[in-house]
């Protein structure tokens, strides 16, 4: 304890998740099977479970040795990152292959072993992706991309034209998914016209199962259990044949079909201008190589997710609990303790209710519970990392096409409390995932506690044109629902107004 008391820690994560599968990020981010990759993995790993959220965090030190490390790499190495994209997606794509098959399994037939088989299928297949892309993303990336901005104003490059040089150019998952609802939308507007009723056709119905197919796991984040369903593109459709006219779908469907060229339009005319050099093109291109990977990093995790749940609702059956309980156990114990039920009980409910510590170190993972495990957090973190003062910085993730933004704010925790987000309320958060797109586009900006220029929140904001200012650490506990605050785009400063 008193090693742990000296060190400065970095504060990654608060999010409101269950303990499993989420802890499968530090057996992935330690192990071994990073460091053969990248040649470096993070040495211990907490993460300090309390009321439902999860906080992850580093000693700092090492997290910027192996960050400054990672972007040294990607800098000198040009095989790195494609090798390490095409790994990515080589794994990724056996983990949904896996997750596919697992769920087409009748679960309901398995013996308790063959479902512990199963669980421990998902999990190595989990890891053995995760740690291909987290350590260039998630560590090296915000090393990399403060080099490569600062090489890019020492050629009297603007702020605004590195903002747009460091814009990924490339769809994301979610405005391919509101493309194909929009599209959807504009055959139904014309159907409207000629019969006058809501009546969904062979055409219309296929586009929905086809969106179904390719999107249904967007809302299912790390616990479910939404998945989306023809119900919904139904009413997502339906809501915008209400709310739009054929004309403004049109605009729209112009507007993300022509997004990706015309920012490679930009883009082009900024390398012509400054003549920039083949190496720096290069650099260029690997943060729109990060962005990829952290957009398709959810798709392919998320229906894993989906597979695990199954599986661990199974094996709950069988041993008469909660599925919530065992997930806040890890395989190992539930293997060890099958037969006293008691115990699953007893260890699974102390963990609800009392606050826990895991801490992974040295190939092994320790769990500390109740009164020792708050008084590790206290020392190590401290409670409250909130300011008092009325201005709070973080990074523009999306500039908007305003520079100052004034506006409610709304704190979302989850992407279920969703519907207390009012149409034009800033939207407050710790991170965004997936499963909060829809909220994004409702709300006038978007704040968040986490993320860097190719995290989910920058590159959704920029698609859908809402401003964004990303990485503030404490805007969910600096900022209080319903106050009306002012967002500056040009600084990435967030300022409380008076009402």
């Amino acid at each position: 304890m008193k090693e742990l008391k000296k060190n400065k820690y970095k504060i990654l994560r608060n999010r409101r998740v269950m303990p499993l599968p989420a802890i499968w990020n530090g057996k992935s981010q330690s192990s071994e099977g990073a460091r053969n990759i990248h040649h470096v993995a993070l040495k211990k790993i907490w993460n300090y479970l309390e009321n439902e959220e999860i906080i992850a965090f580093y000693i700092g030190e090492e997290w910027t040795d192996i960050g400054e490390y990672i972007a040294k790499r990607m800098i000198e190495d040009k095989k790195y990152i494609p090798n390490v994209y095409k790994l990515q997606r080589e794994r990724g794509r056996f983990l949904v292959l896996l997750s596919k098959e697992i769920r087409r399994l009748k679960l309901g037939n398995l013996n308790l072993d063959q479902l512990f088989a199963e669980y421990q299928k998902i999990e190595n297949a989990w890891v053995d992706f995760d740690h291909v892309n987290m350590p260039t993303w998630l560590i090296g990336g915000e090393y990399f991309q403060i080099k490569l901005k600062n090489k890019l104003g020492m050629l009297g490059i603007s702020e605004e034209e590195i903002y747009t040089l460091l814009t990924p150019n490339e769809l994301s998952f979610s405005a391919k998914e509101e493309l194909g609802i929009l599209k959807i939308a504009l055959k139904l507007k014309s159907d409207l016209r000629s019969n006058k009723k809501w009546i969904l056709s062979g055409d219309a119905r296929r586009g929905m199962a086809a969106l179904v197919k390719k999107y249904h796991w967007i809302p299912f984040g790390y616990d479910g259990p939404d998945l989306y369903d023809t119900k919904y593109y139904e009413k997502a459709v339906r809501e915008m044949v209400e709310k739009m006219n054929s004309r403004e779908i049109k605009q729209k469907i112009e507007k993300i079909d022509s997004y990706s060229s015309k920012i490679k339009e930009r883009q082009g005319k900024i390398f012509a201008k400054y003549h920039l050099s083949k190496e720096l093109r290069r650099q260029i291109k690997i943060i729109q190589t990060l962005a990829k990977m952290t957009d398709e990093r959810k798709e392919y995790t998320f229906q894993s997710h989906i597979a695990f749940q199954g599986v661990i609702e199974h094996i709950a059956r069988i041993l008469g609990h909660d599925c919530l309980v065992l997930k806040h156990l890890i395989l190992d114990e539930i293997r060890q303790y099958q037969n006293d039920p008691k115990k699953i009980i007893k260890l699974g409910e102390e963990r609800m209710k009392s606050p826990v510590m895991f801490y992974r170190h040295d190939g092994k993972l320790d769990i500390i519970t109740g009164p020792r495990a708050k008084k590790m957090f206290k020392e190590m973190i401290g409670e409250d990392v909130a300011s008092d003062g009325l201005i709070l910085k973080g990074s523009v993730g999306s500039k908007g096409s305003v520079p100052i933004v004034r506006g409610i704010v709304r704190i979302l925790s989850t992407p279920q409390e969703m519907n207390k987000l009012k149409d034009g309320e800033i939207l407050v958060t710790a991170m965004t995932t997936p499963e909060y797109v829809p909220a994004m586009r409702r709300s006038l900006a978007i704040i968040t506690d986490e993320g860097g220029v190719t995290c989910h929140a920058a590159i959704v904001s920029r698609e859908l044109g809402k401003p964004a200012i990303i990485g503030t650490k404490i805007a969910t506990k600096f900022l209080k629902n319903g106050e009306f605050i002012e967002m500056d785009m040009k600084k990435g400063q967030i300022k409380k107004l008076a009402q």
